[in-house]
């Protein structure tokens, strides 16, 4: 019975053993045919992503021409864009120009008197600007001409007289009044004044027109005043309270470095000088001791170079202070000068003069006082050093002398 089952046994496992390789068979064929088609999958999609590349890749070349020659088209429109901004700001600025000439034109003329029939309207026209430019040529040859006038005009004692006035266009009059004739000069509100004789056949002889210098003014809306020489003391005073301060410097510099020029005159030649002192005081102390000679000849030596130094610092502080004065009056000057500019503008050039002329003269003055101080300091601290060397070697030679003997 054992035997049976045991037999029976043994029958199912080869059974079973050949039904598992049987489907394990299967299984590797169905995994392989499942491999197979992945593969050629695979190749598909990998052949189809090549071809989607390269047609991807030619249209990004394709766009990147395009860009490129949008790009060119931009910086050439970008050029084209500033060339005609270029031209356009000249044409702006040619404009603006002509019809400045245009405005300063028409006040000249309605300053002379004379009208100027160019209006707005007509800019940009050629016909009318070459009209007004005509109309200028003309009234400027017109302007040139000679006019004999009876009019008013002052005499140089400010008398008002009424007499012939030859006036020479718009820039140059001659006045004759009781057989004398004058140049006229815009005395102010279009009145003019006599100046200076000139030959009194002006009027009657044309020739002499030709040979006579003229005097020439611009306009008599300003009046005429001859230049005249400042005084130092004007001069100074332009220049303000710190001028005056450089000034005074200047004085006393100028008396010290006179002192210590006849000081040292003394020190070297007078019989009461540093070389006679220094020569006496040592013969006497020849017979004293060491100790009590040397003292008494460092004393009198150290005597003497204050003598010959004295002022000299004093001089070196006035050569430093005064370019400094001269700076400070150049930056308040400038400062008046602007505050000058802020409540009036610069319309009137007169009214700035003041400023700048107090910021110019003090820095004049100031290098004025202090080059010369420089130098002629130097030169009497040069004299004052060979005092010293001459007083040095006067007591060694005496003292050699004295060993000797």
């Amino acid at each position: 019975m054992k035997f049976v089952l045991l037999y029976l046994s043994l029958f199912s496992y080869s059974f079973a053993q050949d039904d598992i390789a049987t489907a394990f068979k299967r299984e590797y064929a169905y995994l392989n045919a499942q491999k197979q088609e992945l593969l050629r999958l695979k190749k598909k999609i990998e052949s189809g992503q090549d071809s989607l590349y390269r047609r991807t890749q030619k249209k990004t070349e394709k766009l990147e021409g395009e860009y490129l020659n949008l790009v060119a088209k931009n910086e050439s429109l970008a050029g084209v864009l500033s060339s005609l901004e270029t031209s356009f700001s000249l044409l702006n600025e040619k404009k603006e120009s002509l019809n400045s000439l245009l405005f300063q034109a028409k006040t000249t003329f309605n300053d002379l008197g004379k009208s100027f029939n160019f209006s707005a309207e007509n800019e940009g026209k050629s016909t009318p600007l070459k009209a007004a430019l005509a109309q200028m040529n003309e009234t400027l040859k017109n302007l040139g001409q000679y006019q004999k006038e009876t009019s008013e005009f002052f005499l140089a004692d400010g008398t008002l007289v009424k007499g012939e006035v030859l006036k020479i266009g718009k820039i140059s009059s001659i006045g004759k009044f009781q057989n004398n004739t004058f140049f006229l000069a815009p005395a102010g509100d279009a009145k003019l004044k006599a100046l200076e004789k000139i030959d009194d056949d002006f009027f009657k002889n044309p020739s002499l027109r030709k040979q006579q210098k003229l005097f020439l003014y611009e306009s008599l809306v300003n009046p005429y005043e001859p230049d005249k020489s400042k005084s130092v003391f004007e001069y100074i005073s332009a220049g303000g309270a710190i001028a005056w301060v450089i000034v005074l410097l200047g004085l006393t510099s100028l008396a010290l470095v006179v002192y210590r020029f006849i000081n040292l005159r003394k020190a070297i030649k007078g019989e009461e000088g540093s070389l006679a002192r220094v020569e006496s005081i040592t013969r006497d102390s020849l017979g004293k001791s060491k100790d009590q000679f040397e003292d008494l000849i460092s004393e009198q030596v150290s005597l003497e170079n204050s003598r010959l130094d004295r002022f000299s610092t004093i001089l070196v502080v006035f050569a430093a202070i005064t370019p400094l004065l001269g700076l400070l009056g150049t930056v308040t000057g400038m400062i008046g000068t602007f505050d000058v500019i802020t409540k009036y503008g610069t319309s009137d050039p007169k009214l700035l003069s003041g400023g700048i002329s107090e910021a110019l003269i003090t820095t004049e003055l100031g290098l004025i006082v202090a080059i010369p101080v420089v130098l002629l300091g130097n030169v009497l601290n040069g004299q004052a050093n060979q005092v010293k060397d001459q007083m040095e070697q006067l007591v060694l030679g005496i003292i050699n002398k004295e060993n000797k003997n």
